[in-house]
């Protein structure tokens, strides 16, 4: 079969429609941006109007790469920055935000004032590194039969983290546990 260069012509222009059609899901860089003839820099001297030619030479003598961040005025709006540990560090703060976890921290009845300061200071810091925090009163014996009375030590140690962490919701009786889930605060 003779393919003329005409469709020859037409099937590569197809062709490399669809290559860019899966790469614009990620930002345009170095050669994805050589058909356009000028765009804008941003820099630290702030934002400067430049041609490709230019924009990708000062992108190589600093072994970097110009990435397209946005569109002003039909031209890309460009950055140089090393593409490659921007998208790692993309995913690696992606990956860190899913793996939020839920610490635990057990309370008494009879708690003293010195031990839940300490408590306190343990869930600042819980809350500080992004995890959510299970407050649990364990009942023993006889604080089975008046558990509000009980509950005092549990709504104290609400009361001093409120700086920095709010419930979830109010606390909950679980069998001889009290239970409530504490996340930070916006």
């Amino acid at each position: 079969m003779i393919i003329s260069q005409e469709s020859q012509y037409i099937l590569n222009i197809t062709d490399n429609m669809n290559f860019k059609a899966k790469k614009e899901k990620l930002n345009n860089t170095n050669e994805d941006l050589k058909y356009n003839r000028e765009l804008y820099l941003v820099t630290e001297s702030g934002l400067q109007k430049t041609s490709y030619y230019n924009a990708q030479k000062e992108a190589d003598n600093l072994d970097l790469d110009l990435v397209q961040i946005a569109t002003k005025d039909n031209l890309p709006l460009c950055k140089i920055f090393n593409y490659e540990k921007f998208l790692y560090e993309q995913k690696k703060s992606k990956n860190k935000s899913a793996k939020q976890e839920i610490k635990e921290i057990k309370l008494s009845s009879s708690i003293a004032q010195n031990d839940l300061q300490v408590k306190v200071k343990a869930a600042k810091r819980f809350i500080d590194d992004g995890d959510k925090i299970k407050l649990t009163l364990q009942y023993k014996g006889r604080e089975n039969a008046n558990k509000e009375y009980y509950k005092k030590s549990l709504l104290e140690f609400i009361v001093l983290t409120e700086d920095f962490a709010i419930p979830e919701s109010i606390p909950r009786d679980e069998g001889n546990k009290c239970i409530v889930i504490l996340k930070p605060k916006k």
